[in-house]
């Protein structure tokens, strides 16, 4: 499984692109659109070093760049 913060609709764009131009056209797993980052959130690779929720516009405001580190997981049944 691939994942990453953007949506759907730039998955397909990528899938959708050659690799010589910046795609991953010909890729046939899937990809997970994470874009509310709650899996990269839960997985700590998220550049953010606190954050809190603001009640008055009723937002989660964090200070960092709010992107993902590139990360690589291994999981298995063990």
């Amino acid at each position: 499984i691939g994942a990453s913060c953007d949506t759907p609709e730039v998955h397909f764009a990528w899938l959708n692109t050659p690799k010589d131009n910046g795609g991953i056209e010909g890729v046939t797993y899937p990809i997970l659109a994470d874009s509310n980052r709650n899996l990269a959130s839960a997985l700590g690779i998220l550049d953010v070093t606190e954050g809190e929720y603001d009640e008055e516009s009723g937002l989660y405001v964090v200070e960092g760049d709010n992107v993902t580190y590139r990360a690589t997981y291994i999981i298995d049944e063990d």
